[in-house]
């Protein structure tokens, strides 16, 4: 996925906004997800990925995580197609409940760092063996 798009001035703005008015359960999963401190992983909060903004975004991996308060109660069917716009652009994404969050952190995380390593994983495999010692002079 490129993140070099343009990105409109609206969303830009937006994700600004967000930035600063953070819901509790946000700051606190971001705390966890800030500075790497979630296995290496570089993660941006309220990053702009046209035409959305998503909660979470590790670039290296083109990883969303969005959390889902009460709100999106009433919005399934258009997170849904958000999701899918997300993974046809190339993303993949996660999504926990903010009750997940604040019950089961622990958890939350551990399933973010699997995902995290998996991706990881494919897209950067381990490289062939290394070809077999040959003596110098043969």
């Amino acid at each position: 996925m490129s993140t070099t798009r343009l990105i409109p001035a609206e969303t830009l703005t937006r994700a600004r906004a967000m930035r600063h008015e953070a819901a509790p359960i946000e700051a606190k999963l971001w705390w966890f997800l800030r500075n790497r401190r979630l296995g290496g992983y570089k993660f941006r909060r309220q990053h702009p990925i046209a035409p959305f903004v998503a909660d979470f975004f590790c670039a290296e991996l083109s990883l969303v995580i969005e959390l889902d308060g009460t709100s999106h109660l009433s919005t399934t069917e258009y997170d849904e197609q958000r999701t899918k716009r997300l993974e046809r652009d190339g993303c993949h994404v996660m999504r926990f409940l903010n009750v997940d969050v604040a019950l089961y952190l622990d958890a939350v995380l551990e399933e973010i760092l699997r995902e995290c390593k998996q991706l990881a994983a494919r897209n950067h495999p381990h490289p062939s063996p290394l070809p077999e010692y040959r003596e110098r002079g043969r």
